[in-house]
């Protein structure tokens, strides 16, 4: 942090080892993240993967202050296994295997994000 009387600056790096999600492993992951002042919104780039390749990656704003839409980031995804999504969609599926790859934009507020997608 620096100026944080008059102009707060947060920045930050991390590397996050072996996360798992809903008894699925998602991988090591990197996320930065900065605060922008004029915006009133954090700005998130990272990525996950389990081998070389990333299987998700991110980018977008967290705008803590908004109500509503406080949610504004692009997500790409290759090979993300249906069981990290299950607890998100058991109401109206049972039964979920496989893999999803595509682009999505999620948007909402983290108690009711909406995820639009395009898959493959």
């Amino acid at each position: 942090m620096a100026d944080y009387y008059q102009k707060p600056l947060f920045t930050s790096n991390n590397t996050i080892s072996n996360l798992i999600i809903n008894n699925n492993e998602l991988g090591n992951g990197v996320i930065k993240s900065d605060w922008m002042n004029e915006q009133q919104a954090l700005h998130l780039e990272g990525s996950f993967a389990k081998g070389n390749l990333p299987d998700l990656l991110f980018s977008g704003n967290y705008y803590p202050l908004k109500k509503e839409e406080s949610l504004d980031m692009q997500l790409n995804v290759q090979q993300l296994s249906l069981h990290l999504l299950s607890p998100f969609i058991k109401d109206f599926c049972s039964v979920l295997n496989g893999y999803v790859s595509g682009d999505a934009t999620l948007n909402g507020t983290l108690e009711r994000p909406m995820l639009d997608r395009k898959s493959t």
